[in-house]
């Protein structure tokens, strides 16, 4: 199975729901340690690269077992990281394109990278901004 579609599974969706109540109700039961797997095999992440992007050191992500439920804390930015992966996944023709822009600085974010930007769930926001830009031909 791809990791796009490992992560859409562990999340129990195809997309991330835009409706509130939805999202919140998401958010407030929380989501497995898998979901953060998913996240690292989209993009091919090392634990330490991981680690950078979620607001948990990389010894809590290490104590989570693969079962367990994240924080809340975690589970929001979680879900913010995966609706980013999952925009750009079908955004860029292939995984490796997205994988390489996250990486490279961009204009429309200030000259920082996206992967840098994620750190937060107001980058993350950002970051879809770029990817819904991209879509519609913007340059960004």
């Amino acid at each position: 199975m791809s990791p796009i579609l490992s992560l859409k599974k562990n999340l129990g969706l195809k997309k991330i729901p835009v409706e509130s109540v939805k999202l919140h109700q998401m958010i407030v039961n929380g989501v497995k340690k898998n979901v953060v797997t998913g996240i690292k095999n989209c993009l091919n992440l090392s634990i330490d690269e991981l680690s950078e992007l979620l607001p948990t050191s990389k010894r809590q992500l290490q104590r989570y077992s693969e079962n367990s439920k994240l924080s809340l804390e975690d589970t929001e930015h979680v879900i913010a990281l995966s609706s980013v992966i999952i925009d750009g996944y079908e955004i860029f023709a292939k995984p490796e394109d997205f994988k390489e822009w996250i990486m490279e600085p961009n204009v429309g974010l200030g000259g920082e990278l996206p992967f840098r930007i994620m750190k937060s769930i107001y980058g993350c926001m950002l970051v879809k901004t770029i990817i819904g830009r991209t879509l519609h031909g913007v340059y960004s």
